[in-house]
């Protein structure tokens, strides 16, 4: 019998786009799922998901074939999932206030700037942060680091690592209560390095590598959560793109609706991977001069145009202003400024008095269960997020290097389904830092 493709149904071209992603194409591949489970795998309500299933499997048909699935979110639950979402820490006090809390997740973050003023540091800070345990108010999440300009530094990251955990064990020993001492003490046991073999990195070298990479997220976060050594189904919570520019502003062959079209494409994929995971995005963009001829003014904005900005969901420009480093809100949030440093012991308040682990204070509980991920053909373990308590999420992360084997750099203007089939099927290489 020829399995009914979910394309021959009606069902919107969007919903169809989202099962494509999610790796459902035929009427059998929804066989068994809740609609918990199919919820999560399209980020979408659970009501909407129950109508989409009864649509699929014939109990339900409307009229006009939109389907009766098709359902609002009420604005409230949503302003209230958004509250009760833990954030990643930047270890910097003051640029964790500017965001509420830090990087928020399911979100697309982008932080922007001149070469120099931190924005790989803040990149690999975020990815050790991001595995801070549960029980000093962290992600106890892996971090995926794709790299398009070659400049993560292994090195610096280690020394990044050792000093945080310098630095939480001296705090946590002075006003720490006995569980989070606990928690510190076996992060210092497990060292700087264990830490960085939580940090899977991709080396990308062309437009083509960079597209199969946002193709393949939901297969490698699955099989990190697979897969990672003594900690089944441990989850990847942050995703950085180091920069998502270079290669595109690179590709100088391409006109400027295809430009257009792939960085829509790479913002469709990377959204639809911080929703499902959840994960965060981290977005790091270049800076580039925009002329106004009538004004006759100029002035620094991010790289890829207004059609990129409206993409993003948050967006950080960092900048030098009286040899102070600043962070600059402009969307995603309340608009405004924070000072932060960059030392030698990674991102920092521009306070020096500042403390990492704040005094001990009541935990304050989760306001919503978290959504756990569900991977198809692997039941991956649940990651809980829990509330804010004693500790601000701080630096924390392993480095595993995977190595995309990718073919040369053809154009990307004409690249084919063909060709990025197999870029997704080509094998990784890991390798310790």
């Amino acid at each position: 019998m020829v399995p009914t493709r979910l394309a021959s149904l009606p069902l919107p071209p969007s919903v169809l786009q989202r099962l494509a992603l999610a790796g459902y194409e035929t009427r059998a591949d929804l066989d068994g799922l809740t609609p918990d489970e199919l919820g999560v795998d399209l980020g979408i309500e659970a009501s909407s998901a129950t109508l989409l299933l009864r649509t699929v499997r014939g109990e339900c048909v409307s009229a006009g074939g939109g389907g009766p699935w098709l359902m609002p979110r009420e604005a409230l639950s949503m302003y209230e999932e958004e509250r009760a979402e833990q954030r990643i820490s930047t270890c910097a006090g003051e640029l964790d206030r500017l965001l509420a809390g830090g990087v928020q997740l399911q979100k697309l973050s982008e932080f922007s700037g001149v070469p120099g003023v931190g924005k790989t540091q803040l990149a690999m800070q975020l990815a050790l942060a991001v595995q801070l345990p549960e029980a000093l108010n962290g992600l106890d999440g892996d971090a995926i680091y794709i790299d398009t300009e070659g400049s993560f530094f292994a090195p610096r990251c280690l020394a990044m690592a050792e000093s945080l955990l310098s630095q939480i064990q001296d705090e946590a020993s002075r006003h720490g209560s006995p569980e989070q001492r606990a928690e510190v003490g076996a992060l210092v046991k497990s060292g700087a390095r264990a830490m960085l073999g939580r940090i899977h990195y991709y080396r990308v070298h062309d437009l083509a590598e960079q597209l199969a990479v946002c193709h393949v997220l939901p297969e490698a976060i699955g099989e990190i959560a697979r897969n990672a050594p003594g900690r089944p189904g441990r989850c990847v919570r942050l995703v950085v793109v180091d920069s998502i520019a270079f290669h595109v502003r690179a590709s100088t062959e391409l006109t400027y609706a295809k430009r257009l079209q792939l960085v829509g494409q790479m913002a469709q994929l990377l959204s639809h991977a911080a929703r499902r995971s959840p994960c965060a995005v981290v977005l790091i963009n270049q800076v580039t001069t925009r002329v106004n001829e009538v004004l006759g003014t100029s002035g620094l904005v991010p790289a890829l145009g207004e059609a990129w900005a409206h993409m993003c969901n948050v967006q950080v420009s960092l900048e030098w202003r009286d040899d102070v480093r600043l962070a600059a809100l402009s969307k995603g949030g309340e608009p405004g400024e924070a000072q932060f440093a960059v030392t030698a012991d990674g991102i920092r308040s521009a306070d020096p008095s500042s403390k990492l682990l704040p005094p001990p204070q009541p935990v304050v509980a989760a306001l919503a269960p978290p959504r756990l991920q569900r991977w198809p053909d692997a039941a991956a373990a649940p990651c809980a997020d829990g509330g804010y308590g004693l500790f601000e999420p701080l630096a924390h992360g392993t480095k595993r290097l995977h190595e995309q084997a990718s073919s040369s750099s053809s154009a990307v203007e004409n690249l084919q389904p063909q060709q990025l089939a197999r870029h997704r099927g080509a094998p990784t290489e890991s390798r310790p830092v």
